[in-house]
């Protein structure tokens, strides 16, 4: 074989590896390749999962949060709706107690002066059994007045209130302390701390 014949052979056989070579590689390639993309398609699916994921975990949170508010919401709005029925209650109470105070005032004044006639009559009245009548009369009154929570105002022997009494006379008295009432003229009336009528007296000077 000629030197010719052997380069000749040795550029055949050269480029033979070469063409396997370049073959190898490519189906090494492709392999390659079709694992990249099946790796990445792998962790497309994993990242989409986990999106998911996080989706649903997050919609609960948010629903959660939403409810949260809302009952807040709720609670702060049925604290301003008691309190505002514990107002209504009070002011409630509050005006029928004055509207009943009110009426058993003027319920009270109405029989005032019939009842102050009682004083007169028993200085009047010398029958023993009239007096007693009148007496009880005016004792039964006075327990229904104590009944509806109307007392008859302390005055002989108290010290003047200007609060509660009403002079209508300073006299000499030599057994009483000035200021001290000496006697009742007309009886005078109190509910609670309203005074419905002032006690008539006389004051020692």
């Amino acid at each position: 074989m000629s030197k010719e014949s052997k380069e000749k052979k040795k550029r055949e056989d050269l480029e033979d590896i070469e063409e396997n070579l370049e073959d190898k590689m490519d189906d090494e390639l492709e392999e390659s390749l079709e694992d990249i993309e099946e790796n990445l398609e792998d962790i497309e699916e994993d990242i989409e999962e986990k999106k998911e994921k996080k989706k649903e975990e997050i919609i609960p949170k948010q629903e959660f949060i939403k409810l949260k508010y809302q009952f807040s919401e709720f609670v702060n709005k049925y604290k301003d709706f008691e309190k505002e029925f514990e107002n209504y209650k009070r002011r409630t109470r509050e005006e029928i107690k004055e509207a009943r105070e009110e009426g058993i005032a003027k319920a009270v004044k109405a029989l005032l002066p019939a009842l102050n006639t009682f004083k007169t009559a028993k200085t009047l009245i010398k029958d023993e059994s009239s007096l007693s009548g009148v007496e009880m009369i005016e004792k039964s009154i006075l327990a229904e007045f104590e009944k509806l929570g109307v007392k008859k105002i302390k005055c002989k022997g108290e010290k003047f209130d200007p609060e509660m009494h009403n002079a209508v006379m300073l006299v000499e008295d030599s057994k009483q302390e000035s200021g001290t009432v000496v006697d009742e003229v007309e009886a005078g009336f109190i509910m609670g701390e309203k005074v419905i009528k002032f006690s008539q007296v006389t004051v020692a000077k």
